[in-house]
């Protein structure tokens, strides 16, 4: 089995990540026997998996050679891992399940985008690949908060000048108020980018992110419950590993109301009685697809839920809608990143 594979679409990883910790010591494997490295960006795609390739064809790594036609061709196996990474941890399931909604995403926890003169200017600042924001729910100062408590002399050496700007914002201040002015001025604008791109190459802030997220009750944790628990039978001893990813990626990218939620939950018993049979996970994940459907970027989101159940429904299987989403949006497959409903997972901060 693979950790990560590539199939025709690359996977994005973090930089900071764990395929960018593989391909740097995929790389100095490489150059020690004089074959040309990758570039360990956390991006695997065919420069990635012909580097794996060519390490395979090796005499000290023979035994992992597989014929192009395997499944496991150029793929970051359980076997290579722990050949090459022997101080690394294996990638965990959310960790993989982000490498998906990250190559959707693109924003890696050092991208942050302005929101003014946009219509989602309300929320001023977006950070980071869970989406945080200044405005509605105010995760940027959230995390902040955190790091602040933990370390403030990384706030402090990171905004500089725009340091006491930023003690406001934490203080309470409005934030679209407040950093309209340092929008309007090209530097400063340039500068809060600069200091967020700076915040996210330190580990300690990216793991105050993830914590703000799964740890607290103000982010991502509670919209993921509500999927696991309204939506899923039992899900402490039934849920996916692949039902993980899905969830995931749902809370990231949309609002996962009570509405929505009880209008799926009725979805899912209305199908079951027409079927006469429970649904299977990946049957549900379907279900949940056709019906939890956001009034905008209707195919977007169409397309990255296919992701979550192509691998079992089959792609011939899809309706052309679903077809037609899933390969002008991504094409990628949730058995990409090791993901399978053979593997059941429930996350442990739900516990």
């Amino acid at each position: 089995m693979w950790y990560f594979r590539y199939a025709g679409h690359y996977l994005k990883g973090s930089r900071f990540g764990k395929i960018a910790k593989f391909q740097d010591a995929l790389s100095i494997e490489l150059t020690t026997w004089e074959k040309p490295p990758v570039t360990p960006d956390g991006i695997y795609g065919k420069k990635t998996r012909d580097g794996i390739v060519t390490l395979c064809d090796l005499a000290d790594f023979s035994e992992l050679k597989v014929p192009e036609t395997d499944s496991q061709f150029g793929a970051i196996t359980f076997d290579l891992w722990d050949r090459l990474m022997t101080t690394v941890p294996a990638p965990t399931v959310h960790e993989r399940a982000f490498v998906i909604s990250l190559s959707h995403e693109g924003t890696d926890y050092d991208h942050t985008e302005w929101n003014f003169g946009t219509s989602d200017q309300e929320s001023v600042l977006t950070w980071g690949p869970y989406g945080a924001t200044v405005g509605y729910g105010r995760e940027v100062q959230g995390v902040l908060h955190r790091v602040f408590e933990t370390d403030d002399q990384i706030l402090k050496q990171a905004f500089g000048s725009e340091f006491t700007v930023l003690e406001q914002l934490l203080d309470g201040e409005d934030g679209e108020s407040l950093l309209d002015p340092v929008h309007q001025d090209v530097t400063r604008r340039k500068n809060w980018l600069e200091a967020f791109g700076t915040l996210g190459g330190e580990s300690i802030v990216r793991e105050e992110y993830e914590a703000y997220a799964f740890t607290t009750d103000e982010w991502l944790r509670p919209p993921i419950r509500r999927l696991y628990e309204k939506l899923i039978p039992n899900p402490a001893e039934t849920s996916t590993a692949v039902d993980y990813g899905f969830f995931l990626d749902l809370a990231m990218h949309m609002s996962i109301t009570e509405k929505r939620v009880t209008n799926t939950y009725e979805a899912i018993v209305s199908k079951e009685l027409q079927i006469g049979r429970p649904l299977t996970a990946a049957e549900r994940r379907r279900v949940i697809s056709e019906t939890m459907i956001p009034s905008k970027q209707k195919e977007d989101r169409l397309g990255r839920n296919v992701v979550f159940f192509v691998d079992d429904v089959g792609e011939e299987a899809l309706t052309p809608e679903e077809s037609s989403a899933w390969k002008q949006r991504t094409g990628r497959r949730a058995s990409d990143c090791g993901l399978t409903d053979e593997v059941q997972f429930y996350p442990e901060f739900l516990s």
